[in-house]
């Protein structure tokens, strides 16, 4: 007795199959048995820090430097690795490569000490870690003027002027 063609193509296509599963499978085990991968490698100094709060700044990676600087704030809940991901895939590696002073403010894990801290405290502590960087790096003028404007900003935030969904 032989097999129709049907069943014989059923066949292969159930073993293919089989094979697939099998092959997801190794490379699952794989991944999972592969450590973490290393983020945020782009050279940078921790030009502050205040508790939790760190200010980087990334080390220039081009001849020449634009004077006005880009600073780069974190949300609260966001890890600071993110614009940082992986060479090649590196928002702060694109940046630096192309002439870009980087700067970052990372604000680290808000534990519980920091559960009462709303956005007045969070205001006014961004426009202390800008004004504290300044000051402790030789930063030009325009880097000065620049902070000024930001840090300005962040001392006109109230809680009236930021909705805070209650």
């Amino acid at each position: 007795m032989t097999a129709p063609a049907g069943d014989a193509s059923l066949e292969a296509r159930v073993r293919m199959e089989i094979e697939r599963a099998i092959q997801r499978s190794i490379k699952g085990l794989e991944y999972i048995s592969t450590g973490d991968p290393a983020v945020g490698l782009t050279p940078k100094d921790v030009i502050h820090s205040r508790g939790t709060l760190k200010l980087y700044h990334y080390r220039p990676q081009a001849d020449e430097v634009y004077r006005v600087p880009v600073m780069l704030v974190m949300s609260l809940v966001s890890k600071p690795y993110i614009p940082d991901l992986a060479p090649g895939q590196s928002l702060v590696e694109f940046l630096v490569k192309r002439g870009f002073d980087v700067y970052m403010i990372d604000w680290g894990c808000r534990g519980r000490r920091m559960r009462g801290c709303g956005s007045k405290t969070t205001c006014s502590t961004s426009s202390r870690t800008v004004w504290s960087g300044c000051s402790r790096t030789r930063a030009s003028a325009r880097f000065r003027s620049s902070a000024t404007a930001w840090a300005g900003s962040f001392r006109r935030c109230t809680p009236r002027s930021i909705p805070t969904g209650r």
